[in-house]
């Protein structure tokens, strides 16, 4: 009997490699291995960041610990990246990102300018400040509404330069009284967005 349940169990993992093997060639065919292995990887940065965006979320104290840091850390790092991913399924006529495209506008031109130059207006103003918001630290969203964080975006974060958006971004969270740690984290976010999408 048992070697019956062996030779079933061995007809059924050969089945699942060749139709493995069928799935690897037929994505192979497509020129869709790398879109492949692109999805993993990138499954794999919205894991972590997801598991650090909780713990990012359940800090209540202004002290934190030497954990909470590191996954403030964390969060900075892979914040921007899931939000340009999440961003890019939403971007004109299928477009992806391109940061080897290079962006037609001067040096001192607002952000704004750029953006809406290289991606329409629609998705720099209405689409991308959204997905950023929803992914900001609670203790931002807490103080800041998404309305209110549009009207900034639109009016005070595009109108600037990338040099002093940052700061910007952090000095308006704090006079809407978004504690230092969530304020710098944000604005640090902000920044890899827009840095993401200028070069």
């Amino acid at each position: 009997m048992s070697n019956l349940k062996k030779t079933n169990i061995f007809k059924l993992l050969v089945v699942a490699a060749i139709a493995l093997s069928f799935n690897m060639l037929y994505y192979l065919n497509k020129g869709n291995l790398s879109r492949l292995v692109v999805n993993a990887e990138e499954g794999a940065i919205t894991e972590e960041f997801d598991r650090s965006y909780e713990k990012v979320n359940d800090i209540d104290s202004n002290d934190l610990s030497a954990d909470e840091v590191e996954e403030l850390k964390t969060y900075v790092k892979l914040a921007p990246k899931v939000i340009v991913a999440d961003a890019n399924e939403d971007l004109p006529d299928g477009d992806t990102l391109d940061l080897s495209e290079e962006v037609d506008a001067s040096v001192g031109s607002t952000i704004g300018k750029k953006l809406i130059k290289k991606f329409g207006k629609k998705f720099v103003t209405k689409k991308l400040p959204r997905i950023i918001y929803g992914k900001l630290p609670k203790a931002v969203i807490k103080k800041i509404t998404l309305k209110k964080f549009e009207k900034a975006w639109n009016d005070l974060f595009l109108g600037s330069v990338a040099g002093i958006v940052s700061e910007q971004a952090y000095n308006y969270m704090v006079k809407n009284h978004v504690p230092k740690w969530a304020a710098k984290s944000a604005a640090a976010v902000l920044y890899g967005v827009i840095w993401y999408y200028l070069n």
